[in-house]
């Protein structure tokens, strides 16, 4: 299988790029990158892919607010990554993109790990992991996570204004627990969020304050 990616060069950095870099290059500069300055291994939430909008804009704000480089990676199953997504399966993904980043030449204490929405069980269990290893990040955000994939269709609110669940009520024998049993990728929070010993930071935010806080992390 495949993965989509995309690696965003920081701002400050490219800006220091003699001409603008051709594909044939990329090899060369991104070593060059990784190691002046930090690096933000980003996992989006569920809807959509990496090359939606909002994401692009929150990529093009870290790298030059942040002065970070961003990885971002399509899940299996989401944008154009193959496979069918599942927990074992994102986690899978999830670390196949920390060893592109380590095997390209990043520093494990550059690396910033964040998580938004469904990507914070995905940066928490990848985090726990490398924690069980004994590999310093350089920290760990999370911003809007869930406890369960149950607690989140019970309280999630469209807009945040209509609750998810409302319509599963005018339909005979539907639930959110009726969703949950269907739903391809259960996640269970509180037991990775144990196993954390990065610096972690659990946030529920406007992006522009998320974005703020993590400048003690990356600047």
């Amino acid at each position: 299988m495949s993965l989509g990616a995309w690696f965003v060069l920081s701002d400050t950095f490219y800006h220091t790029l003699p001409t603008r870099p051709a594909p044939s290059s990329f090899d060369s500069i991104v070593p060059t990158a990784l190691k002046t300055r930090p690096t933000i291994l980003f996992f989006h939430g569920n809807a959509a892919a990496r090359a939606a909008p909002f994401r692009v804009a929150t990529y093009s704000a870290l790298s030059s607010r942040l002065a970070a480089n961003v990885l971002v990676v399509d899940y299996r199953g989401f944008g154009d990554s193959t496979g069918k997504p599942s927990p074992d399966g994102l986690a899978c993904d999830a670390r196949t993109t920390w060893n592109w980043l380590i095997n390209a030449g990043a520093n494990p204490a550059d690396v910033l790990v964040v998580g938004h929405s469904l990507g914070t069980a995905v940066a928490a269990r990848l985090a726990a992991e490398l924690g069980h290893e004994d590999v310093p990040l350089r920290g760990l955000v999370l911003l809007s996570p869930f406890s369960s994939m149950r607690t989140l269709l019970d309280t999630y609110a469209i807009l945040g204004i209509f609750p998810f669940g409302m319509p599963l009520t005018f339909i005979p024998g539907a639930s959110s627990e009726y969703v949950t049993r269907r739903t391809a990728i259960r996640f269970q929070q509180p037991c990775r969020v144990r196993d954390l010993v990065s610096k972690t930071s659990i946030r529920h935010a406007t992006i522009n304050n998320s974005q703020s806080f993590m400048s003690n992390y990356c600047c």
